[in-house]
Formats: C-alpha cells, structure tokens, sequence
C-alpha cells in the first residue's frame, strides 16, 4: 500500500512538472515570437564564444540573422553566414573521432570543444553511460571569412533543438540553392 502512494506521488509530481515546464515553454515562446523570431532553443555554452563554460543561452532565429543571448551579451551570426546547424551525441563525435573515416565525415562539421568532450571521456572507452549528452554545434563563416563554430550542450528538457536545427538548415538551403557554387 506504501509503494502505491508513493508512485502515486511520484506520478502526480510528473505531470505538474510536465505541466509547468509546457506553460513555461509556451510563455517563452510568445515572448520570443513577439520580439520577431522564427524559431529558438536554449542550451549550454560549451566552446566558440567569449563565456563562461555552461553559461545558459537562448539561440534565436530571426530571419536575417542568429542571435546568442547570454545574461546582457548578444551575438550574432548573419543568416548568410551560417553553413550548417546540427545536433550530435557525444557518443556520435568520439566513436567518429576514433576511427580515420569517421574523422573524415566529423571533418564536414567544425565542433569546438571537440578536445574537451573527447578528452573528458578519455580512458572511458566504449562502457555504457545512462546518460546521453548532445551538442548543438552552429558553423557559421566569421567576419574574416573563415569557418568557425559554436559548440552548445543541449539542454534535454527544451524539446526544442530538433525544430530549430531544422528551421535554421532550411533557411540556409534557401539561401545557397539560389546562389552559383564557386569549385
């Protein structure tokens, strides 16, 4: 009868977090709508800015440009400038890491913090975690032309990421399909 009540509490501590976290969620949204943005998500900061590592961080698409907010700090990225938005496992990056052709296709996708995510599994090998992290990783040409990246730790409770990734690559597939390809 103990364990009932207690997986009843448990099941009802839930659903309101459930509940809360979708009114937060949807609070946020019309906020952020307001200001003009397409889509958005909030993640970690991991490497490829000048904060904090961890530091939360709204990414917003707006349809010029992406914006990094952290705390007072905003950074852009000019829409025309960004080549790619994805989301890899850690496991994803050090098994890939690990092998020469995996390597290569991760060589496609410029990940800083690369060291610190492979480095902080080191010696770990290929044991089983309960945890999985992601990484949102933006590339984007900086303003002397080169390739560059930011590197974010998803955060698994936004739901959000999957939609933005796709609302970012879509919007750069539009720009670049319309444009003749310089070999």
């Amino acid at each position: 009868m103990f364990i009932l009540v207690i997986f009843g509490l448990l099941f009802i501590f839930a659903i309101t977090m459930i509940v809360v976290t979708s009114r937060l969620a949807s609070k946020k949204r019309s906020t952020l709508q307001g200001r003009g943005a397409v889509s958005f998500t909030s993640a970690a900061h991991i490497e490829g800015l000048g904060i904090e590592k961890f530091a939360p961080c709204n990414i917003l698409q707006f349809p010029d440009r992406i914006q990094i907010e952290s705390g007072s700090r905003k950074y852009q990225i000019p829409i025309n400038n960004m080549r790619v938005a994805v989301l890899k496992s850690e496991k994803d990056i050090i098994e890939k890491n690990k092998s020469v052709v995996g390597r290569a296709l991760i060589g496609t996708v410029l990940v800083p913090g690369l060291g610190t995510i492979v480095g902080g599994m080191s010696g770990i090998g290929k044991k089983n975690k309960s945890k999985i992290n992601y990484y949102l990783i933006l590339n984007y040409l900086n303003s002397q032309g080169e390739l560059d990246a930011v590197t974010f730790l998803d955060n698994p409770l936004e739901f959000t990421s999957g939609n933005f990734i796709q609302s970012v690559n879509e919007k750069i597939t539009d720009l670049t399909s319309q444009e003749t390809v310089t070999l």
